[in-house]
């Protein structure tokens, strides 16, 4: 895998990280002792998803089902039914960080930047007892959120946070140094792209991003190679 690939799939794996942070026990379907049919998940999302709404159809009204079934639809692009049972979550339990995490990802997805970061704040507020994977994908999520909206100081204190639980998130470093380029910063862009390849030598977009900055071509990163997400609903 070249380091272009690395760094989409770490991206993309997002949805499938919210999975498994909310997540108490495995997602796995059992497939072995049953024939295959048109009806059995053929990836790690549709599994997820399987597994979760059957959770939820055992038990209706558990909040962390609903939420797990939330991270579930995320995972397979599904933004809108993530949303509603997140939001499905919160009702049955206010007081639980998670709905308010899952609800604020979907938001961001459809488009809803200041509905994503007032429900990620409302998250922060019910966060005693999560774990650093937590607080890592809500960070990294707000900070694309605050990216969306122009507002790279605050998307900065995001991504510097999030790196506090994940130092070594090769990922973070190249996003960090696209907003410091938006934000005129190059000397500070070029220190993270150099970050980038401490981690992975091979890659290409920061090597590259390298060669402009120190060669003096100026301009704005290349938005076609800032990594994605994945399918937008």
């Amino acid at each position: 895998m070249n380091s272009r690939q690395t760094l989409t799939v770490l991206k993309v794996s997002t949805y499938l990280l919210a999975v498994g942070v909310l997540v108490a026990g495995g997602l796995v379907v059992n497939t072995m002792l049953n024939p295959r049919t048109t009806d059995t998940p053929r990836t790690e999302g549709e599994r997820a998803v399987m597994s979760a709404e059957r959770a939820v159809q055992a038990d209706p009204d558990d909040p962390e089902g609903r939420s797990t079934l939330a991270a579930a639809y995320l995972s397979v692009g599904r933004f809108s039914d993530a949303l509603r049972e997140a939001e499905f979550a919160q009702r049955l339990n206010p007081e639980d960080g998670s709905g308010f995490l899952v609800a604020g990802m979907a938001q961001r997805q459809l488009g809803r930047y200041a509905n994503a970061i007032a429900s990620m704040n409302e998250a922060l507020e019910r966060s005693e007892d999560k774990t650093s994977d937590w607080f890592y994908l809500l960070y990294v999520e707000m900070a694309r959120a605050f990216e969306a909206q122009g507002d790279y100081e605050n998307a900065m204190v995001a991504l510097n946070s999030a790196l506090v639980y994940f130092p070594e998130a090769a990922d973070l470093y190249y996003d960090r140094a696209v907003i410091l380029e938006k934000m005129g910063e190059v000397e500070n862009a070029i220190l993270d792209y150099k970050a980038v390849l401490t981690f992975m030598p091979e890659d290409e977009r920061a090597t590259e991003a390298i060669a402009r900055l120190q060669g003096g071509s100026g301009g704005e990163p290349d938005e076609a190679t800032e990594p994605t997400d994945g399918a937008q609903e």
